[in-house]
């Protein structure tokens, strides 16, 4: 009796185990952390030197960074706000006083950190593009001229993009390159690193368990549309060898 077939299988299914049980440690620190960091402190200025009591609002967990502008074209100034550990940003709507009201929030990226604006389709909206540093994304969310936004479009960007981004009027082919380099990646390599590895089984688990947003281009390797464990089976066979 050949042995092999069944010692893979426990090999695979001990592996998943073990990704099962680290993502659920991970998912307890993440927890543990957010409770120090999920508010915004404002302090306003009385226009002498001197400046008035903070104020804080509930933001969401751990704001990384954060952009003024005016997204509904009322003269007042408003916040977008990246929450690292929420994985979404944070609208803060100015009542033109100094307050703000409390946050909408828009899921982006995994792990958001730089934010800028920008009237990234010309519309004369101001647009919001995110980089998020555990996916490898540039996400872009398209503003409504009412202080919503539409949800994200994302790009694959380099490795562990950080918080500085820049905006600039450059020429329409990159655009055009980066979604021909979107469409070339092969499935199953979620950091776009160009090889499918035990890093792209772990966050393809964790949009399985709901703790990141599902990727269905690369992600959802049975393509029924969900991102669930049989896809991170499939990866994790193609990160061993076993596919």
């Amino acid at each position: 009796m050949n042995l092999l077939p069944v010692f893979k299988l426990r090999k695979l299914f001990l592996l998943v185990a073990l990704l099962l049980t680290i993502s659920f440690i991970f998912k307890i620190d993440v927890i543990q952390s957010q409770t120090s960091y999920t508010r915004l402190d404002f302090v306003d200025t009385d226009g002498d030197g001197t400046f008035k009591p903070k104020v804080s609002y509930a933001s969401g967990n751990k704001p990384f960074e954060i952009v003024a502008g005016d997204f509904n074209k009322d003269g007042n100034q408003y916040l977008a706000i990246t929450l690292y550990l929420g994985n979404k940003v944070s609208i803060h709507l100015g009542n033109g006083n100094g307050s703000f009201q409390p946050n909408t929030s828009y899921t982006t990226g995994s792990g958001p950190q730089g934010i800028v604006l920008g009237d990234f389709n010309r519309d004369g909206n101001q647009d919001l593009a995110v980089t998020s540093y555990w996916d490898n994304k540039l996400n872009i969310h398209l503003g409504n001229g009412d202080g919503t936004f539409q949800p994200k479009s994302s790009f694959l960007s380099g490795n562990e993009p950080f918080e500085k981004i820049v905006v600039g009027d450059f020429n329409a082919e990159v655009v055009i390159e980066s979604v021909e380099m979107m469409s070339s990646l092969q499935k199953g390599d979620i950091n776009g690193d160009e090889t499918v590895d035990i890093s792209d089984v772990i966050l393809c688990l964790r949009m399985a368990i709901g703790l990141d947003d599902p990727d269905l281009s690369l992600a959802d390797m049975n393509t029924d549309g969900v991102v669930d464990i049989s896809d991170v089976i499939l990866i994790l066979r193609k990160a061993i060898g076993l596919d």
